[in-house]
């Protein structure tokens, strides 16, 4: 049994082909506009001593500026890092630089995002070394 097109099954077919949707028309929408105020920088009423800072960023008050912000970090290679690269020496020549270039064996190093002052660095280690005091 094979089954064979019938014109009315062309013609039904034809005249129900789905057409363009159509959509209600958009209201408008008027959005403020306005310049970001340099006041609106994030105020932190809690701060942390600068001997709790650990690897990241923290809100801290600065000694020097007075300024109650983020800390910028940057890393550093220290001790531990000449350690991981010591470690891979005597393994293989060959991978001693790669402790160099991870930033999980490195020093962190943070400061007022301000003023840009050295307040504090993390030792991999575990302690905080604090170089600017109140």
């Amino acid at each position: 049994m094979t089954y064979q097109s019938t014109p009315y099954d062309q013609v039904s077919l034809m005249s129900h082909e789905p057409g363009p949707p159509s959509y209600p028309a958009q209201p408008s929408v008027a959005y403020n506009m306005s310049p970001i105020d340099a006041s609106s920088k994030p105020h932190y009423d809690n701060t942390i001593p600068l001997s709790s800072l650990t690897r990241s960023s923290a809100p801290v008050e600065c000694p020097a500026c007075n300024h109650r912000g983020m800390t910028e970090t940057d890393y550093q290679s220290g001790n531990t890092t000449r350690a991981w690269a010591l470690g891979a020496l005597l393994l293989t020549w060959s991978l001693c630089c790669i402790p160099y270039c991870l930033t999980s064996t490195k020093n962190v190093t943070h400061k007022c995002g301000q003023c840009g002052v050295l307040l504090a660095t993390w030792h991999r280690s575990g302690h905080t070394e604090v170089h600017l005091y109140k």
